[in-house]
């Protein structure tokens, strides 16, 4: 099956993420979405079989999403195939949420931060990029109420990110696993994206993995081609 799908899972479509069922697999393409949520939910709904496991690609996507389709998953206790990639978002909250996991070859599940903890270079790189791409919009106000519509913006978003926060901390004790698997990047002084063993990953309560011999030596190429990976080892303490 997944000799004959991988052609299909991997096709770029855009940004909107492409769902449908096959048997008993729900097979997610695509960034994690609120959209793609829905059509989670509407293609378990409508496949007439109890789904049994998810098969993902995807490179992410807003943390608010990336914890309603792991809490979907928990509680429907699915397996979980990662082809390609389950990398930020959906290595945070998809991956260590299903019931057994499975890496493909060739594949990776790679972190990068979370909503818990955020560096203060990252949070000011948010805010000064979130002002940019609201220029055009605050250049019609006059700039007295320009300015204070960017303290609005930035109070909104501290609101936001405090939320996520807590939710985030919920979702992983729900779940049972070690939410410092998400940040260890800026302990060990990895530039962005990081991925760990089968056996590392253990440590952090994620179980359940069947995953290349080979993984640890995993060609990341194609995934440098958009942005730095590398295979991080954990200390022994």
């Amino acid at each position: 099956f997944f000799l004959v799908q991988q052609t299909e899972v991997n096709a770029t479509h855009g940004n909107q993420p492409v769902v449908y069922a096959q048997g008993s697999d729900i097979i997610y393409n695509g960034y994690l979405s609120s959209a793609g949520y829905q059509l989670l939910l509407d293609t378990s709904a409508n496949s007439g079989t109890k789904p049994a496991r998810l098969v993902i690609n995807s490179g992410g996507g807003p943390v608010d999403a990336g914890m309603d389709i792991g809490i979907w998953v928990f509680e429907k206790e699915l397996d979980v195939l990662v082809i390609e990639k389950c990398m930020s978002s959906c290595a945070n909250y998809v991956f260590p949420a299903a019931k057994n996991k499975e890496i493909s070859e060739g594949a990776v599940v790679a972190w990068h931060g979370s909503a818990v903890e955020i560096s203060q270079a990252a949070y000011e790189d948010f805010i000064t990029d979130m002002l940019k791409n609201a220029e055009k919009h605050l250049a019609a106000f006059p700039a007295k109420e320009r300015e204070i519509q960017k303290e609005q913006l930035v109070s909104n978003f501290k609101k936001w990110l405090n939320n996520q926060q807590i939710r985030q901390k919920g979702f992983f004790k729900i779940i049972g696993i070690d939410e410092r698997v998400t940040v260890l990047g800026e302990e060990y002084g990895v530039v962005d994206f990081y991925f760990l063993s089968v056996e590392d990953m253990h440590k952090f309560g994620i179980k359940n993995i069947k995953a290349p011999i080979n993984y640890a030596a995993t060609d990341l190429t194609p995934f440098r081609k958009k942005k730095p990976i590398e295979f991080l080892k954990l200390k022994e303490r």
